[in-house]
C-alpha cells in the first residue's frame, strides 16, 4: 500500500443512512472504515510524484438501505490532481439504466491543501453523475465532505 484515501462522502447522507434500521456498509478487498466512519481506501498505484497525479485505489464500499433499494457502490476509485491542485474523484459503478459499468467523476474540486504528507480536497462538489449515485437528493455542485489523501512520497503540488 502506497497510501490511503479517506472520505466520508457526505456527513448528512451517512447520518441519514445510519438512522435507518436496515442500513449496511460493506467494505471489501482492502477497504475499511476509520474510527470516525470515513471510508478508507488503499492507494495501490500513483502515476507520478509530481502533478499531474492519478491515484488508483483498491477496495470497494457498498452502502445499502431499504432492503437494497438504496445502494451506493464505490469501486475502482481514482483521484486525479492537476498542477494547479484541481481534480476529481471517479469510480466505476453500475450505470443504471445502462447495461454496463461506467467510469464517472463523482466529485470535482478546484484546489487542495497540503499539510505534510496529507493532501486535502477541502470543498469537493458533486457532479451530475455523483448526484445520480447518491439517489438524486442533492444538487449538482453540492459540497461534500473533504477528501484526505495520505501519500508520504509526494514531493509537491
Amino acid at each position: 500500500m502506497i497510501g490511503q484515501v479517506r472520505w466520508a462522502i457526505k456527513t448528512s447522507f451517512r447520518e441519514y443512512l445510519d438512522a435507518l434500521e436496515d442500513n449496511a456498509t460493506t467494505v471489501e478487498s482492502g477497504a475499511s472504515l476509520d474510527e470516525g466512519g470515513r471510508i478508507v481506501l488503499p492507494v495501490t498505484t500513483v502515476s507520478a510524484t509530481t502533478p499531474p497525479l492519478e491515484l488508483h485505489c483498491g477496495g470497494s464500499v457498498l452502502l445499502t438501505a431499504y432492503r437494497g433499494v438504496l445502494a451506493v457502490r464505490l469501486r475502482d476509485v481514482r483521484v486525479r490532481i492537476d498542477g494547479a491542485g484541481a481534480g476529481a474523484l471517479s469510480a466505476m459503478h453500475p450505470g443504471s439504466p445502462r447495461p454496463t459499468d461506467v467510469r464517472a467523476d463523482v466529485v470535482s474540486f478546484e484546489s487542495v491543501r497540503i499539510d505534510g504528507d496529507v493532501i486535502t480536497a477541502t470543498a469537493p462538489q458533486l457532479t451530475e453523475e455523483g448526484v445520480r449515485m447518491l439517489g438524486d437528493v442533492y444538487a449538482v455542485g453540492a459540497v461534500v465532505d473533504p477528501i484526505e489523501i495520505h501519500l508520504p512520497d509526494i514531493t509537491s503540488i
